[in-house]
C-alpha cells in the first residue's frame, strides 16, 4: 500500500472515530442528563399534532422520567395526567423490541370536547402496525376518569401486568380495574388484532361491600364471542351465551341464566332460568322459576316480554300458588319517565292467606296505571267470589301519590253487609264519607255478631279525625264480649266544637253482666270534657273529667267520681291526672273515701314496666256483693297493702291481705239460710325475681283453724310449688250448707297435706284423721256415732282407709284402699 493511500484511510478512520465519539457524547448527554432529556422531549413535542404542556419535568431517559402535571389537547378531546412516571429499558431496542419497565399515573383524565356520534355506523377497528414489538411489564393508574357530555365514568386501581404486542398478536398476563366498588381481574388474555379479532381470556370480580363475587371466561372473536360466567357469592348462578359485536349497528346477545337457589330479601328462588335474545333496541326475554315465600308457600313464576332500550311489553306474566293465580300484561317504559299500563287479573285467591278465620275464594280484575315514581292508579276494580259462605263483591278506583291516597266510588259487599266510601288521605289529613249497613256482622268476621248501621264523615288528622254522623248496633258480639245495644251520635256545633253522645246497654263477658253506661263529651277532638255514668244492678258509678290527645299519646284527668252500692258510698277525694304514652299508662297519686274505709293509691304505672303502691283501709267486703251470685252475700272488712314492681318480666315486692269479721251468708232455695263466719284471715305474698313465698292463716267459725305455707319458683316459665296445709277443727255446723247429704256433724278433724311439683298439677300426700265424730245421713235415717277415721296416702296414687263407727246397737268397721282417688277411673 502506498503512503498516500494509507494516509487517506487513516484520516477516514479518525473521522469515523470522531463521529462515533460525538454521537456517543450526544447520546450520553440526551439520555443521562436532565437537560439533554428535556431538550430531546421538547424537540419531539414540536412534531406532535395538538398542544402538549408539562409541569415538574424531572429525570433522564436512562434512569426514568417523572412529570408532575401533563396536559395534551386535541380538537376533539383532551388528556391530563398527574404524577406520571415512566421507565424504559433502552437496551432492549437492540433486540428489536421496546420494553417499558414501569408506567405509573396517580390520576388520568380524558374529556370528549365534541358531541359524541349518534352511533349509527357499524363498529370498525383500525390499528396501525408498530415497527417493533412492545412489552409493558407493569402499569398502574390510581384513578381514570372518562367524561363525554353529561356522562362520566370513574375507574380506580387500573393495573396491567406483562402486556406484549408483537405485530397483530396481543398477550396480557393480568389486567385489573375497580369500578364503583367492584374489582374486575382478567388473566391470560390473548387476542389477534386482525380481521374479526380472535380473543380468549379468563376473568374474575369481587364486590366486597355487598359480599358478591364471580368468575368466567370468554372465547371466540368480536364477530361472535362466547362467554360463560358463574356467581360464586352469595348464591351460585350461571350465565352462558354469545355476543356479536361486529358487522352490526348494535351488538347482538344471546344468553341464558341458570340458578339452583337464589335468596332475594325474604324470598328464595328455586331452580329456574332467564333467557335473553336480541339487541338493545329489539330483544326478547323469558323467565321460569318457582320461589318460596317466608311461610314456605311455593309460587311458580312464568313470563315473557319484548322490549328495547326505552321499555318493554310484558306479553305474559303469571304467578301461581296454592293461594291462587295472578296474571299481568301490558307495556312498561322507563324513558323518558317510568310509565306502565298493566292489565291485572287474579283467580281462585284464598283469603285464608290473610287469616285462618277467612274461608272462601275471590276472583278479580283491574287496570293498573303507573306514571313516574310518584303516581299510580288502579281503575275498574272488579272483585267477585264468596267469603265464609257469603257472596262477595267489591269495586271502585284507587289513586296513589307520595302524599295522597284517594278512593272513588269504592264499594264492598259481603252477603247482607254493604260499605260505600269516597275520600282521600292527604299527608296526615283524612277526608272520608261513608255509609255502612251491616245486617249480619258474622258474615264479615266469624267472631263478630249482631247488626251495625253507620253513616257520616271523617275529617281531620289521620290519628284523630272528627266524626260527624251516627252509629247504631244491636245484639253486638265480639268473642266473649257482647252488648244488647250501642248508640253513638257525633256532630259539629256552630262554634266548631264536637258534641258526642254514646250509650251501651247490658255489656257482658260470657254470661256475667258487666253493666250499662252512658257518656257525653263536648269540645275539640283533641280536647274533650266528659260526663260518664255506669250501672250494674244496684252498683252505680259516675265521673266527670277531661281527655286530651297529643302526638305522643293521651292525657287527662278525672275531676269527680262517685261509686254507690248497697251499704257503701265511695268518692274520689280530689281530682287525679292520668296519661298514656308509648305503651305505658300512668295514674297520679290519689285516694278514695268511703263510709267506713279508705283507699290510698300512691303509684300506678302499667306498660313495659309496672309499679303498684296502694293501701286499703277498712274496705267493706259488701262492695263485691253485686258481682256474686244472688244466694251469696259477704260482710266484714279487709285491710291490704300492695307494693309491687315488674322489670323485664320479673316481679319484686309484697302483698299483705287481712280480713276481719268476715261473714258469708248462703241462702239456697231448698235449704234454710246458713252463715259461715271467718273471724280472721291473713295472707302474705313475697315476690323476688321469679320466686314467691306464700303464707296464710285462717279461722273459720270458732274451733276451725287452717294454715298454709308454700314456695313457688320459676314463675316466668314453668312454675313449681312446694308447700304444706294444716287444718284442725271441731265445729261443723256450716257443713250441711255445703254438703246437704249430711247433717248434725261433730268431732275433731286434723289434716296435714303436703304438695310439691308443677303449679297446675302438684303431687299431693298427707293424712286426715277424725276422732270421736258424729254425723247423720237424713236420706237413710241413720246417725253414726263414735266415728273414727284415718286416710293416709296420695290422692294421685293409693289412699289407705281405716275407720269404725257405731249406729244404735250395731258397729261398723271399714278398712281398705282407694287407687287414683281424684280420677274418674278410681278403684276401691
Amino acid at each position: 500500500m502506498s503512503a498516500g493511500r494509507y494516509q487517506q484511510l487513516k484520516r477516514l478512520f479518525l473521522s469515523l472515530l470522531a463521529l462515533f465519539a460525538l454521537l456517543t457524547a450526544v447520546l450520553a448527554y440526551l439520555s443521562h442528563s436532565a437537560a439533554g432529556t428535556r431538550w430531546l422531549v421538547d424537540r419531539l413535542v414540536t412534531g406532535l399534532p395538538g398542544e402538549l404542556r408539562t409541569e415538574g419535568f424531572e429525570g433522564t431517559l436512562s434512569q426514568g422520567i417523572t412529570v408532575k402535571q401533563l396536559e395534551y389537547r386535541r380538537p376533539a378531546w383532551q388528556l391530563s395526567a398527574t404524577d406520571l412516571s415512566l421507565q424504559i429499558d433502552w437496551r432492549e431496542l437492540l433486540t428489536g423490541r421496546l420494553v417499558i419497565n414501569q408506567v405509573a399515573v396517580a390520576a388520568l383524565h380524558h374529556r370528549q370536547t365534541t358531541a359524541p356520534s349518534d352511533g349509527g355506523e357499524p363498529l370498525t377497528l383500525s390499528l396501525p402496525n408498530l415497527p417493533l414489538a412492545l412489552l409493558i411489564k407493569t402499569a398502574d393508574v390510581a384513578e381514570l376518569s372518562l367524561v363525554s357530555g353529561q356522562r362520566q365514568s370513574r375507574l380506580h386501581q387500573l393495573k396491567l401486568r406483562r402486556a406484549r404486542l408483537r405485530g397483530d398478536d396481543l398477550l396480557v398476563a393480568e389486567l385489573g380495574v375497580t369500578v364503583q366498588g367492584v374489582t374486575l381481574t382478567t388473566t391470560r388474555l390473548s387476542a389477534s388484532l386482525r380481521e374479526a379479532i380472535p380473543v380468549k381470556a379468563r376473568f374474575s370480580w369481587r364486590y366486597v361491600d355487598k359480599n358478591l363475587a364471580g368468575r368466567g371466561s370468554i372465547n371466540g372473536s368480536l364477530a361472535k364471542l362466547a362467554f360463560s360466567h358463574t356467581f360464586e357469592q352469595p348464591e351460585s348462578l350461571r350465565v352462558e351465551g354469545s355476543l356479536q359485536l361486529l358487522n352490526r349497528v348494535e351488538p347482538f346477545i344471546q344468553a341464558t341464566m341458570h340458578w339452583s337457589g337464589w335468596q332475594i330479601a325474604d324470598y328464595r328462588l328455586q331452580q329456574g332460568q332467564l333467557k335473553l335474545r336480541g339487541t338493545p333496541s329489539d330483544y326478547q326475554l323469558s323467565v321460569t322459576t318457582p320461589f318460596l315465600l317466608a311461610d314456605e308457600t311455593v309460587v311458580d313464576i312464568k313470563g315473557s316480554a319484548m322490549g328495547n332500550h326505552t321499555g318493554l311489553v310484558i306479553t305474559r306474566l303469571e304467578a301461581s300458588s296454592s293461594a291462587g293465580l295472578l296474571r299481568l300484561s301490558g307495556p312498561v317504559s322507563w324513558q323518558p319517565v317510568l310509565t306502565a299500563e298493566m292489565a291485572v287479573t287474579f283467580s281462585d285467591f284464598d283469603p285464608s292467606l290473610w287469616s285462618a278465620q277467612l274461608q272462601g275464594q275471590i276472583n278479580g280484575s283491574a287496570a293498573l296505571q303507573i306514571t313516574g315514581t310518584e303516581q299510580a292508579t288502579v281503575r275498574h276494580i272488579d272483585l267477585t267470589g264468596h267469603l265464609n259462605g257469603s257472596a262477595l263483591r267489591a269495586g271502585g278506583e284507587l289513586r296513589w301519590s307520595p302524599r295522597q291516597w284517594q278512593c272513588s266510588g269504592c264499594l264492598f259487599e259481603i252477603g247482607s253487609n254493604r260499605l260505600r266510601a269516597d275520600g282521600t288521605i292527604n299527608g296526615e289529613q283524612l277526608a272520608l264519607e261513608f255509609e255502612l249497613d251491616a245486617a249480619e256482622l258474622q258474615q264479615l268476621w266469624p267472631q263478630l255478631g249482631g247488626q251495625l248501621e253507620a253513616s257520616g264523615r271523617l275529617q281531620g288528622p289521620v290519628t284523630l279525625p272528627r266524626f260527624d254522623g251516627t252509629l247504631q248496633a244491636r245484639q253486638l258480639r265480639y268473642g266473649p264480649w257482647s252488648a244488647d245495644d250501642f248508640r253513638l251520635r257525633s256532630a259539629t256545633q256552630s262554634a266548631g266544637q264536637a258534641q258526642i253522645e254514646a250509650a251501651v246497654k247490658a255489656v257482658r263477658r260470657d254470661r256475667m253482666l258487666i253493666g250499662s253506661g252512658v257518656v257525653e263529651a263536648l269540645g275539640e277532638p283533641e280536647k274533650l270534657r266528659f260526663d260518664f255514668d255506669w250501672q250494674r244492678q244496684q252498683l252505680k258509678f259516675h265521673s266527670t273529667g277531661a281527655l286530651q290527645w297529643q302526638q305522643s299519646g293521651w292525657s287527662g284527668s278525672i275531676d269527680t267520681a262517685v261509686m254507690d252500692g248497697p251499704g257503701s258510698n265511695w268518692q274520689l277525694h280530689h281530682p287525679v291526672a292520668f296519661e298514656y304514652r308509648d305503651g305505658t299508662a300512668v295514674v297520679a297519686a290519689h285516694s278514695w273515701a268511703g263510709q267506713s274505709g279508705r283507699a290510698v293509691i300512691r303509684q300506678l304505672r302499667f306498660g313495659r314496666e309496672t309499679d303498684i303502691n296502694a293501701e286499703l283501709q277498712q274496705l267493706p267486703l259488701s262492695i263485691v256483693n253485686d258481682l256474686l251470685p244472688s244466694q251469696y252475700r259477704l260482710a266484714g272488712t279487709a285491710d291490704a297493702t300492695f307494693d309491687l314492681a315488674r322489670r323485664e318480666g320479673n316481679w319484686q315486692g309484697a302483698i299483705s291481705w287481712k280480713q276481719r269479721g268476715t261473714l258469708l251468708r248462703v241462702a239456697e232455695p231448698s235449704l234454710d239460710a246458713t252463715e259461715v263466719s271467718m273471724p280472721q284471715l291473713d295472707i302474705g305474698v313475697s315476690l323476688t325475681g321469679s320466686d314467691a313465698q306464700l303464707t296464710m292463716n285462717a279461722e273459720l267459725d270458732p274451733g276451725l283453724e287452717a294454715s298454709l305455707t308454700a314456695a313457688v319458683n320459676q314463675l316466668g316459665s314453668d312454675p313449681h310449688i312446694d308447700g304444706q296445709v294444716y287444718l284442725r277443727g271441731d265445729q261443723w255446723g256450716w257443713l250441711p250448707a255445703v254438703f246437704p247429704a249430711v247433717d248434725d256433724v261433730a268431732g275433731e278433724v286434723t289434716a296435714t297435706m303436703k304438695f310439691k311439683g308443677p303449679l297446675q298439677r302438684p303431687d299431693l300426700g298427707g293424712e286426715v284423721a277424725l276422732r270421736d265424730g258424729r254425723l247423720a245421713i237424713p236420706a237413710l235415717n241413720i246417725t253414726l256415732e263414735q266415728v273414727s277415721m284415718t286416710l293416709q296416702g296420695r290422692p294421685q296414687g293409693r289412699v289407705l282407709i281405716s275407720s269404725k263407727a257405731t249406729a244404735g246397737d250395731g258397729s261398723l268397721l271399714l278398712n281398705g284402699e282407694i287407687d287414683d282417688l281424684l280420677s274418674s277411673t278410681r278403684s276401691v
